[in-house]
């Protein structure tokens, strides 16, 4: 089975994510969005993967999920988020992915997420996400979730091996 992991990130904490699953997985490639173009046509399962940033998912995800959702509806579908605002993610994934790649996906899964690097951001984007940060870290330890990317390193390491 060949596995496509596309994502997208400005931090470095999504990419680092991908690759993680990547080792998982022997069959996967990882596409970073960000830098290329890539089309799912050739991968028979596709895992996506998206920080996201006031509620939305990073801007070259959304474009490849809108211009392949025919070709995703076809493949076996994953999608992987890291997010600080933990407690959003079902409005995140009811807003941002399609109904009906939503209704297919055989699994959906927010990593958490880390504030380390946002010389990326401007100077808007900085501000509010050092103010959700502070909000946030009051609810819950700002941090990936580990157990959360293992366990879905170990759903596609069982969908490789099936195929």
């Amino acid at each position: 089975m060949k596995i496509l992991i596309a994502y997208a990130g400005k931090t470095g904490v999504t990419e680092r994510c991908a690759k993680q699953l990547a080792k998982e997985c022997t069959t996967a490639t990882l596409a970073n969005l960000n830098e290329k173009q890539v089309s799912p046509e050739n991968f028979d399962l596709i895992v996506v993967g998206s920080p996201v940033y006031s509620h939305k998912l990073e801007p070259s995800v959304k474009y490849f999920i809108k211009d392949n959702e025919k070709s995703l509806q076809e493949k076996q579908f994953a999608v992987f988020v890291t997010m600080v605002e933990e407690d959003t993610f079902d409005k995140v994934i009811a807003h941002e992915i399609p109904e009906s790649l939503r209704q297919r996906a055989f699994a959906m899964q927010q990593f958490g997420g880390e504030v380390n690097d946002l010389t990326s951001f401007g100077w808007h984007d900085r501000l509010v996400a050092k103010a959700m940060v502070k909000l946030e870290s009051k609810k819950h330890p700002i941090a990936l979730r580990l157990e959360a990317l293992l366990d879905f390193a170990k759903i596609l390491k069982e969908k490789e091996v099936k195929k």
